[in-house]
């Protein structure tokens, strides 16, 4: 971060954090029986003292109802998609996974709380299944420079310095 100003900062990590914030707030609007969490979390370039320049997550959304998966998606696309102008960085959002909501058989779900009460357990909520999995990518990456991480080896404008994890294999522009 260093001695960027604040007011010109173009922070993904920040848009990302009233995103994830956002998340919770479709899945209370849209109760009973929905679902809203965000799982996996990468930020890059991942540097203590670096304003991050591109963050990617997952998002889970569950609900029962194949309706309200798709509300849910619409509402957080257009909240994102207003958080991402505010921070002045893009946005993508894709679906990557999910599955159609199931209706678990009464009987069964009758039993599931007829053993759970033997053991002095209640289950008063449905079981919720039915998920949309997304992702998101924030990113602000100018095109005049080029960041490359290969075999732990970092080139900025051909300058190179040695990075600590020489597993990792990717490359973007900055």
């Amino acid at each position: 971060t260093g001695t960027t100003p604040m007011h010109v900062r173009k922070d993904t990590s920040l848009a990302m954090s009233q995103i994830i914030l956002a998340v919770n707030n479709v899945a209370n609007k849209n109760q009973p029986n929905a679902l809203g969490s965000v799982g996996h979390i990468q930020v890059s370039p991942n540097s203590r003292n670096v304003i991050a320049g591109q963050s990617i997550f997952t998002i889970d959304f569950r609900s029962p109802d194949i309706n309200k998966l798709d509300k849910m998606e619409n509402e957080l696309k257009l909240l994102a998609m207003d958080i991402c102008k505010k921070y002045k960085v893009k946005f993508n959002m894709k679906q990557i996974g999910g599955f159609d909501p199931v209706t678990f058989d009464k009987d069964c779900l009758n039993n599931i709380r007829q053993g759970a009460e033997k053991f002095n357990y209640s289950i008063n909520e449905e079981i919720i299944k039915g998920e949309k999995l997304l992702i998101i990518t924030n990113y602000n990456l100018p095109k005049s420079d080029k960041f490359f991480l290969e075999d732990g080896i970092i080139n900025l404008k051909d300058k190179k310095f040695i990075a600590k994890d020489t597993k990792i294999k990717t490359g973007f522009d900055f």
